[in-house]
């Protein structure tokens, strides 16, 4: 698949972003089975999809959390909105926190661990 250049980035990627928030599920769709989301991010990777986004409220970080397992084993540029999270225990609101602290807590907990990093952090 063809490469363009990401903004003002030294970085290439697919021209199609494949984006994760159904496979993140509730409460904005039907949560869709583990394995299926994996299966379906694969074959996106697969085909030539290099660039995958996600946000930390996409099924309450259900979709960061399979990602992270998912591409420590692939070869991809991760985009995400950081900083955004659910206000209350019913989580029926979305707020935004977009300290440093908050981002690095959020992304050491579903990415770091898992993947290898090849930018700034």
């Amino acid at each position: 698949m063809e490469r363009i250049k990401l903004g003002h980035t030294n970085l290439y990627v697919s021209p199609i972003c494949y984006g994760t928030w159904e496979i993140g599920g509730m409460p904005f769709f039907q949560t869709p089975d583990r394995k299926e989301a994996e299966r379906t991010i694969h074959a996106a990777i697969d085909i030539g999809i290099n660039f995958v986004d996600t946000a930390p409220v996409y099924g309450f970080g259900r979709a960061e959390k399979i990602l992270g397992d998912i591409l420590r084993k692939r070869d991809v540029i991760l985009a995400t909105k950081g900083g955004l999270y659910w206000t209350s225990e019913d989580r029926d609101t979305i707020d935004v926190d977009n300290s440093p602290e908050f981002n690095e807590q959020t992304f050491q907990s579903h990415y770091w661990p898992k993947i290898e990093h090849k930018g700034k952090r």
